[in-house]
């Protein structure tokens, strides 16, 4: 086995450099981005300097890293509000920024609709037509559906809708907080 080598430390403007290189593969957030510089940086100062360059010249922005992010996660993932709002919070975008971003790629969209589709790709023991009648099926759905960040309400709406016996299904208690 070989040993590991370290990337050797660099200086302010070959910081730049990297920091353009990584930023050309793959989009970070500014705080994703001053974690990885700091990594490779001689003086933790320069870091702060290469950021700030970054965002001057528009080759970083929160904002528009947000957004993308939200949008894959709804569109590609099919995930819920919470859960992006959350996966977003992860990324350490800032709480405005993150709040933002989720709202603009979830305006005109209907969560019933998204908890289909999540549904449809993802939790095949929920076929459409065919009216589940094991609890245990219809709880871990449910479970799913709120780690995925839907809401209680629409979660129970949609488990109801295809289990053989919606009335046995319980409400959700009033003091359970709603992910939003």
């Amino acid at each position: 086995m070989r040993p590991t080598r370290k990337a050797p430390k660099l200086e302010a403007a070959e910081l730049y450099e990297y920091a353009v290189r990584v930023l050309s593969v793959r989009t970070y957030s500014s705080e994703g981005l001053k974690t990885k510089l700091q990594n490779r940086a001689l003086r933790t100062s320069d870091v702060d300097a290469a950021i700030q360059r970054l965002v001057e010249v528009g080759y970083l922005d929160d904002s528009r890293f947000a957004e993308g992010f939200a949008r894959y996660k709804v569109e590609e993932a099919g995930l819920g509000r919470a859960r992006v709002l959350s996966d977003l919070r992860g990324k350490r975008i800032p709480a405005k920024i993150a709040e933002q971003a989720v709202e603009q790629i979830y305006a005109g969209k209907n969560e019933a609709d998204l908890i289909d589709a999540y549904i449809e790709r993802r939790l095949p023991a929920l076929k459409a037509g065919v009216p589940v009648e094991d609890q245990k099926v219809l709880a871990r759905a449910y479970n799913r559906l709120r780690r995925a960040g839907f809401s209680s309400g629409a979660s129970l709406g949609a488990i109801k809708r295809r289990a053989a016996e919606p009335d046995l299904l319980e409400e959700p208690a009033d003091d359970e907080s709603e992910q939003e």
